[in-house]
């Protein structure tokens, strides 16, 4: 009514399950201009709206790579940070060091902890049928893991004691650590070998995986919503299809089975295409040029 520009912008494909729902939802594509922060998002919009193509913008969320740079982080921050998560410091080739596999998230069950304490139970019989002479498909390197489960509870406590013991019953309580939240996230993706972000429900974006890119460690994510964009299979990360702990379990195998160097290889090839494409520069650029657009729109009708 005042012929001010309007902006809206989508950060999740929102559920519309009633038409009441899908009209109250519809509020955010009324924009002059609509920004998804990816392209699963805008598809949702699409599929839910039919939304004009020139009023759409896709614009993914961004890593600060000021913040999120290997570099800035000094040795005194991840000693600290290994102290208190009780892990080695650095990433190192000697196979009497566990490989340090970090999951990220909130802790809620859609976030795929349970099927990350499956896949590393696959791993350790594997593991323990290699080390006795058996030949077994697929079983990847044997040298131990340490999985750690950062992210805030946010009063799901008996969700999180539930993991504790759906691991011991796994065989891996003695590899699964909760450490809740963490302040220097930079320092954890630093100290990692691994990130997972196997989550059950598609991400509408998911930072993690641009965050631990960002700080050249690859990411195995689920085969699904921002992810796929994210993550470039075989080349930064792996991709395996949600919810499946035997598809993780091999990726985590093949992670394992490379060299140092090798996922030294991997993490650089992450950090460039973050770099290129998923910097909060880029967003911020691209988020002050759809604001502009808005303007011109209005403008243009005379608004």
């Amino acid at each position: 009514r005042t012929g001010a520009a309007f902006v809206t912008t989508y950060h999740g494909a929102y559920s519309a399950s009633t038409p009441l729902k899908r009209w109250y939802n519809s509020s955010m594509v009324r924009g002059d201009v609509v920004i998804a922060n990816s392209v699963y998002t805008a598809d949702a919009i699409r599929a839910t709206y039919g939304l004009a193509e020139d009023r759409l913008r896709i614009i993914p969320r961004g890593a600060d790579l000021s913040r999120f740079d290997p570099t800035a982080v000094s040795d005194q921050r991840m000693r600290a940070l290994a102290r208190v998560w009780r892990i080695p410091e650095m990433r190192t080739d000697d196979p009497d060091r566990p490989l340090i596999v970090l999951l990220p998230a909130r802790m809620t069950n859609w976030k795929g902890h349970v099927t990350a304490i499956e896949a590393l139970a696959q791993l350790t019989q594997r593991n323990a049928s290699a080390n006795g002479g058996q030949s077994v498909p697929n079983a990847g390197a044997t040298r131990g893991f340490r999985l750690i489960f950062c992210g805030d509870a946010q009063g799901r406590d008996e969700y999180v004691a539930a993991l504790s013991e759906a691991a011991w019953e796994a065989g891996v309580g003695d590899m699964v650590t909760i450490v809740g939240h963490c302040a220097d996230m930079p320092a954890a993706y630093l100290l990692a070998d691994l990130v997972l972000q196997p989550s059950e429900r598609p991400e509408a974006f998911g930072r993690v995986a641009v965050e631990a890119g960002a700080m050249g460690c690859p990411v195995i994510a689920s085969d699904h919503g921002g992810a796929r964009e994210t993550v470039r299979h075989g080349q930064t990360g792996y991709l395996t299809p949600p919810g499946d702990a035997l598809a993780l379990a091999d990726a985590m195998a093949a992670a394992a089975a490379m060299s140092n160097e090798q996922r030294r290889e991997m993490g650089a090839a992450a950090q460039g295409w973050v770099s290129e494409n998923f910097s909060t520069t880029a967003m911020t650029a691209a988020t002050i040029a759809a604001y502009a657009d808005a303007l011109a729109i209005r403008s243009a009708r005379g608004g």
